[in-house]
């Protein structure tokens, strides 16, 4: 009926469906069904049976296994260094050029010639100096001769003996009776000194127990409070970081708007000395009209002077510098002499006569314009005209020779005067206009300095809030528990130690010191009763002693003062001032510094290269005044580079300083360079989320190559190694990460065994523990079963490498 149930049931649910294919359904999906059992169970067991044929069998071998990162960087060049003379000076010279080689010596740069005059005159005067506090020192160590000390010397000898030979003939009990009576004096003092010291010291010691304990008080709220602080964060240095960058804000805002004003400033001071520059063309052009004008004036007032002589005494030869008097005094000519008729009354009658008349070749003049102005000017010529009052050399037809002479001169000095005074206005006015271009040359070049100090100030201002920003975040970061840690336990130190020194105050406390105190003054007691039986016992003596023991008690006295003074002399002339020899010690080591100080100015006078290396850069101040820190020139030790990139944070705790790295250049392919890790840096770079370190490699010394700064490079450097070890590949790892096995062939059966694992790469991973060489190995080689394995994703990254792609590293580089 069951069958019959199910029918009906579907028959309901499909009443279009034929029986007779519904049935024939129904029997195919049982057949199916019965066939795919059959065969799984036929698959499962062939595959059960084939492990045994998937299994391989490999032997255990040693090898090398290394893991290595790479980084990209360039070369840089390490050691550079501003060079400078050791004082200021004028540049006087400079000898290299950027670009140029140097070696180790070679002069670069020198100051002038005056200036290390200067300096070689300081540098003696300094060693006069120091040679003067020298001898100052000597006096004060030595004031006295060798002779002064010789002769103090035998007083005491003398002095010495003297006593020897009164005390051997003196009262040798009574003697004794003096020094025991000394002996119980100084005991008496010692035992009252040390009943003061108990008192002071035992108070001392309760002081500094009190004090101890107040000061660990102290200490306890401090460190309690610095715990406190810490945990919460420092709030006050935070607000004052954030008041810092607001400064800081301000002032860079201000040192910008200095810098507009500076870069405008200079425009106007290149406009200044520009227009300065073109008033000394037109200052120049003026000038040379107005002297070119005076000289000919000159000219023309000289050929004045000269021909009023020609006029007169037909002489051509004048000195314009020579005023009438001087050169009618040089030539010996009297005008009124030469001029009276009457002295030529003989020649002038000849003359219209057809007589002879000549020039006397004994005479400076001629006589004959002589003659000619006398016979035949129809007017009055006179040589001097004292009584006239006109100043012209013609009134009336009546000359005055001197007059015209004098007015000849007085023309022409007036034209030197003008001459001369036009060219000294002209070089003043050049002077003026030259110190006016000076003047705007220096404002300019300050305007100039101007700039770079603004620039400067930017520069720095935006530096310091750069680091004002990381402070503040570093501030802000959240406090350190190992430092919250470490502060706590410092104030629970703190609390034992007080625990420690309030028991010993305690200690101290519970002290009987009036026990102590009463035991000292007993033995006081002691010492004054002894010290009273010496004193009675020497009393007696002393009454006893006749004369000649009095007399010898006297000589005894006389004698150990004389001792005692001699001595004192001696050490009076020993005796040096201490005070005074460490002040002249001081005079000597201040004048020892300051020449050697001088010393190093005037070495440093000229600038030398301190190692072989390649100029970078030169200051053109050439004739120019100087600075110490002016920075002259630049200069690169190429005999050492550095290789510089950055490290990711991942791998940045590896990095150990001295690591050996391999270092290779695109632009030397196929060339492996050798270095060392010289710095990684402590402060990490972020950029776009991503956290690096610097890293710095010195690289080994390299003949036959000249490196360049700025070469790209790639620095490869080993993480980990493992030399020699035993190897096996990783698929024939099985158990877990935790405790890992292998499965190990022995005596013909595959057993389990675990092991200790070291570094790995994608391939092979080192066994420290639990494999021998020799052993044999059972692996699975089957692809797609891993289910027995923990090992099937095992595996480094393309960072990881084999030791055998390790070029060895050439020896004797």
């Amino acid at each position: 009926m069951r069958p019959k149930m199910k029918l009906s049931i579907l028959n309901k649910l499909f009443p279009d469906l034929n029986l007779k294919i519904l049935s024939a359904f129904l029997l195919s999906s049982i057949l199916i069904a019965v066939i795919f059992y059959f065969g799984y169970q036929q698959i499962f067991n062939n595959d059960s049976a084939s492990d045994q044929e998937n299994i391989q069998i490999i032997p255990v071998k040693r090898g090398d296994l290394v893991n290595s990162i790479s980084i990209n960087g360039s070369l840089t060049y390490p050691n550079k260094e501003n060079l400078n003379f050791g004082s200021n000076g004028v540049l006087s010279e400079i000898l290299v050029e950027p670009g140029d080689r140097v070696t180790k010596g070679q002069i670069l740069a020198v100051l002038s010639d005056s200036d290390i005059a200067q300096l070689q005159k300081e540098v003696a005067q300094k060693q006069v100096d120091l040679n003067d506090a020298k001898d100052a020192l000597d006096l004060a160590k030595e004031p006295n001769s060798q002779i002064d000390l010789d002769s103090a010397k035998l007083n005491i000898e003398n002095a010495r003996e003297s006593l020897r030979l009164i005390l051997a003939q003196a009262d040798l009990e009574f003697v004794q009776a003096q020094q025991a009576v000394t002996n119980s004096i100084i005991q008496l003092s010692v035992a009252q000194q040390n009943i003061k010291d108990y008192e002071i010291n035992f108070e001392s010691d309760l002081f500094d127990a009190e004090m101890q304990v107040t000061n660990l008080k102290v200490l306890i709220d401090t460190s309690y409070q610095e715990w406190l602080e810490y945990s919460r964060g420092p709030i006050e240095e935070i607000e004052d970081t954030e008041t810092e960058i607001n400064t800081i804000s301000k002032n860079l805002t201000r040192a910008r708007s200095d810098l507009s004003d500076a870069i405008v400033n200079k425009d106007l001071k290149k406009t200044e000395l520009d227009y300065k520059k073109r008033d000394l063309v037109n200052i120049e052009k003026l000038w040379v009209n107005n002297l070119d004008s005076a000289k000919e004036t000159l000219t023309e007032k000289e050929v004045e002077y000269k021909n009023v002589f020609l006029k007169w005494l037909g002489i051509s030869e004048v000195d314009y510098k020579s005023n009438p008097e001087n050169l009618l005094s040089q030539w010996g000519i009297n005008l009124d002499e030469v001029y009276d008729w009457r002295n030529h009354e003989s020649e002038l009658k000849l003359i219209g006569k057809g007589g002879a008349v000549s020039d006397k070749n004994e005479t400076v003049f001629n006589e004959l314009i002589v003659y000619n102005w006398l016979k035949f000017y129809p007017g009055s010529v006179e040589a001097s005209c004292d009584s006239t009052s006109s100043s012209t050399s013609n009134t009336n037809g009546k000359f005055c020779i001197k007059n015209e002479m004098d007015l000849a001169w007085d023309n022409l000095s007036a034209a030197q005067s003008d001459f001369e005074g036009k060219s000294f206005d002209k070089q003043d006015a050049i002077l003026n206009a030259n110190k006016a271009i000076e003047t705007a040359r220096v404002n300019y070049n300050n305007s100039l300095e101007a700039i770079e100090d603004a620039k400067e100030n930017v520069d720095s201002l935006n530096s310091d809030l750069s680091t004002a920003y990381d402070n503040l975040k570093d501030l802000k970061s959240p406090p350190d528990a190992n430092q919250i840690l470490k502060l706590r336990n410092v104030w629970q130190n703190y609390k034992a130690m007080l625990v420690v020194a309030s028991n010993e105050l305690e200690k101290l406390k519970n002290i009987d010191s009036e026990t102590e105190k009463t035991n000292l003054i007993h033995a006081l007691s002691i010492i004054q009763v002894n010290l009273k039986e010496d004193q009675k016992t020497l009393d007696g003596l002393s009454n006893t002693t006749d004369k000649v023991g009095s007399v010898t008690l006297a000589q005894i006295n006389l004698a150990k003062s004389q001792l005692a003074d001699s001595i004192e002399s001696l050490a009076a002339l020993n005796e040096v001032d201490q005070s005074q020899i460490e002040l002249k010690e001081a005079e000597v080591k201040a004048k020892e510094a300051l020449l050697n100080e001088a010393l190093t100015a005037l070495s440093l006078s000229t600038i030398k290269a301190p190692w072989d290396g390649l100029i970078s850069s030169v200051n053109e101040n050439l004739g120019k005044q100087v600075g110490i820190n002016s920075g002259i020139i630049e200069i690169i030790d190429t005999s050492s580079i550095n290789f510089e990139g950055a490290i990711d944070e991942v791998d940045v705790l590896f990095m150990q300083i001295d690591r050996e790295t391999i270092i290779t250049l695109d632009s030397l392919p196929g060339e492996m360079l050798y270095g060392k890790i010289s710095q990684v840096s402590s402060v990490a770079t972020t950029q776009q989320g991503v956290v690096t370190y610097d890293i710095s490699i010195s690289l080994d010394s390299v003949t036959g190559i000249e490196l360049r700064g700025g070469l790209s490079a790639v620095a490869e450097i080993v993480l980990k190694e493992s030399r020699d070890s035993l190897l096996v590949p990783i698929q024939a790892l099985y158990g877990s990460v935790q405790q890992p096995t292998v499965k190990l062939l022995r005596n013909g059966s595959i057993i389990e065994v675990p092991v200790e694992l070291g570094i790995s790469d994608e391939f092979w991973t080192v066994v420290t523990k639990g494999l021998s060489d020799g052993d044999q190995i059972a692996m699975e080689i089957k692809e797609a079963n891993t289910t027995n394995s923990m090992w099937g994703s095992r595996g480094g990254g393309s960072t990881f490498r084999r030791a055998a792609t390790t070029p060895p590293k050439p020896t004797g580089k």
